[in-house]
């Protein structure tokens, strides 16, 4: 192989390579669930290569009925009593939705101020724990890929120990849109016994000083096999505090833009040695 040759077969490896990053880059969805913007931005469960600086939105809805949107995709958010049979859309009941900065109690290490463990987003209807409620989100507009998601949900300015705020995560991909890209309501389509995986923050050790997944966090994996599925998710508490919440939301896709990079680096290492030993 010649050396134009080579150089050529390189640079549109590297192109390839350089594309796919920024295509990867734009499914990386970050959400920071509070009344106020995170000043701490690697204060989180993951922290990206290069850090998590301009990587997190802020969202701070109070309807459950208004979606949000974050570029192409799009966030619908339902409550009920029953984990298993939130309507999504066509809420029932009480609609209301609480951005808080929280923090009042457990305020160091973790849940400093300006990380996003600090502030939540919860259900609302009279602001009381008692309240036996779940929260959950309908998430559209993720691209076809293996995924990652880092979820945090805690009261941190509840007067309850950690041990006793225990918060259940359910995920399911099981929710497809239709031909008219309408999103079915979850109890009329999902399983609760077998469309679902569970994560369980249990907050035990009542660990503040650094995140650890099951303790203060909860990490699962997802598959987004077609443009019309949809992640639901859904925080429903067994703790003293027993309405759903979510502090901050991290959704990444494997493999993640920085691991297409360094196999463009290495391509073209490899490149830069063979056309080396063709000249020697």
């Amino acid at each position: 192989m010649n050396t134009h040759t080579l150089f050529r077969k390189l640079a549109g490896i590297l192109g390839v390579t350089f594309a796919l990053g920024l295509s990867g880059q734009a499914q990386n969805l970050f959400i920071n669930f509070d009344a106020t913007t995170a000043t701490a931005p690697d204060n989180a469960p993951y922290v990206a290569p290069g850090g998590n600086t301009g990587l997190w939105t802020t969202l701070s809805p109070t309807s459950a009925t208004a979606d949000s949107h974050v570029g192409s995709i799009t966030i619908s958010y339902g409550v009920k009593s029953s984990w298993n049979s939130i309507d999504f859309g066509t809420i029932t009941g009480s609609s209301v939705l609480r951005p808080l900065a929280l923090g009042n109690v457990y305020n160091s290490g973790i849940y400093a101020t300006g990380g996003v463990g600090r502030g939540g987003l919860l259900e609302d209807s009279s602001y009381s724990a008692s309240n036996d409620v779940a929260l959950g989100m309908q998430i559209t507009g993720l691209a076809v890929g293996e995924y990652k998601i880092y979820l945090s949900g805690i009261n941190t300015s509840s007067t309850s120990t950690l041990s006793s705020l225990t918060n259940n995560f359910f995920l399911s991909t099981s929710v497809t849109k239709d031909a008219n890209g309408v999103v079915f309501a979850a109890d009329s389509q999902l399983n609760p016994t077998s469309d679902f995986i569970r994560g369980v923050q249990n907050n035990t050790t009542a660990n503040t000083t650094s995140w650890v997944v099951g303790q203060n966090y909860v990490e699962l994996s997802f598959t987004i096999s077609s443009a019309d599925d949809v992640l639901t998710l859904i925080s429903k508490s067994t703790g003293d505090d027993k309405r759903g919440i979510f502090n901050s939301m991290q959704i990444v896709q494997i493999p993640e833009p920085s691991t297409w990079a360094l196999i463009g680096i290495g391509l073209g290492f490899i490149g830069i040695l063979r056309l080396r030993k063709s000249r020697a």
